[in-house]
Parts: C-alpha cells; sequence; structure tokens
C-alpha cells in the first residue's frame, strides 16, 4: 500500500486537500511544521479486497525493531507476500527521508531496516480479524502542541473539539491576540492557524500531544 506527503504553504489549501482525501476514502493526517502544512495520506484497498479472510487463511504482517506491527490504523492483515514487502518498502522510504528511525534502544540507519524488523505469518478465522480502532480528536495550537489541558482527555467528536477550542481562545481575549513562537497571531485567525489530528483509541495512552509525534 502506498503512502503519500504533500506540503502546503496554506492552511486552507491544505484543509481543502484533506477534505478530498477523505471524500475518496483516504486517511489522512495533518502535521505543521512552522508555517508549512504536511499531510500523510494513504487510500485503503477497495471494499472488494477487504473482505473478511476465510477461516483458515493466511495473513500476514511486518513487526517493527520495538515488536509493533507497522501498518497504519485501518490498514489490514496482508494477503500476500508480496503486499507486505511493498508496504514494507514505502515504510522504510519514509525513515530512510529523515537517515534513521528511533527505537525503545537506540537508532538504527534507514537503510538497515529490514534487517532488525520481522515478517510473521498468521491463520486467522473471523473472531481474530483485528477491530479498526476508534478515532479520536485533538487539536494543536500554531505552535504544534495540544491545546487540552493536563488531565483533559481527547475528543470524541469534532463537535466537541470544538467547544472546548472556543473555551481555550477566551483566555487570550483580555491581550487581543494569540503570542506563537512566529509571532503574535489575531485572534480572528486563531482557528485557522491550529490543526486538527486524529488519533487512533488503541495510540491514546501514548499520543504526547505534539506535531511532530507519529504512529
Amino acid at each position: 500500500m502506498k503512502t503519500y506527503t504533500k506540503t502546503h504553504t496554506s492552511r486552507k489549501a491544505a484543509d481543502a486537500h484533506l477534505a478530498k482525501i477523505k471524500a475518496r476514502g483516504g486517511i489522512g493526517v495533518l502535521k505543521v511544521d512552522g508555517r508549512k502544512y504536511i499531510i500523510d495520506y494513504y487510500f485503503l484497498p477497495k471494499a472488494g479486497k477487504t473482505i473478511a479472510a476465510k477461516e483458515g487463511k493466511k495473513r500476514y504482517d511486518i513487526l517493527d525493531p520495538n515488536g509493533k506491527s507497522i501498518r497504519l490504523p485501518g490498514v489490514p492483515l496482508f494477503e500476500t507476500l508480496k503486499a507486505s514487502n511493498d508496504y514494507f518498502d514505502q515504510w522504510q522510504l519514509k525513515h530512510m527521508r529523515q537517515g534513521f528511525w528511533s527505537p525503545s534502544k537506540g537508532l538504527i540507519i534507514g537503510r538497515n531496516l529490514k534487517r532488525y524488523c520481522k515478517w510473521i505469518t498468521l491463520t486467522v478465522d473471523k473472531n481474530s480479524l483485528p477491530v479498526k480502532p476508534v478515532v479520536l480528536y485533538d487539536i494543536l495550537s500554531p505552535d504544534g502542541f495540544t491545546i487540552r489541558m493536563p488531565g483533559d482527555k481527547l475528543f470524541k467528536t469534532k463537535s466537541e473539539g470544538e467547544k472546548y477550542f472556543k473555551q481555550w481562545k477566551k483566555r487570550y481575549e483580555r491581550q487581543g491576540y494569540y503570542s506563537s513562537n512566529y509571532g503574535r497571531i489575531p485572534l480572528s485567525s486563531l482557528h485557522e492557524d491550529c490543526s486538527w489530528r486524529e488519533v487512533p483509541s488503541d495510540k491514546a495512552d501514548s499520543w504526547l500531544g505534539f506535531s511532530g509525534q507519529t504512529f
């Protein structure tokens, strides 16, 4: 499964692109890096290719050096070894761009990742297929950090997040602007300079609330 990355300089353009991706059935994550709006996205196989496996059917997965699956949330087990290898190539490419992969015990050079990963074969039945995680939401400030106060949970819906944002924005009404690392942002455009982040429910406990974190 191929993954894509697109960088925008306009928040509106990034939001419009993300909406088109989702309208086509894709899954995308918007990250903010300074004044750049980066979208990582992919498209799930067509419905005809995601039918639940029959009993006793073999499926394949790849474990990273920490022993966790490299598949993104919503990506099913691979039906063939070729499909798993194609997915791995795209996953490895991302880490080769940054030069390394950081496991729990030090750094691994991107091009050497394959020797530290493990391919596994699973025999699945209708009761053992993985369940797609529920998507939760967070809102990141223009500086790339969550607007939630310590102890506040991720939002179950975007509507819930919008209500929280309005209350958070009121903290800056007295001074009349939001002070970011990139200068003062008028409250009238604060919503546009913040970003949404989708967090799979099974990753909620490990979500630290900043734009640089990946799953």
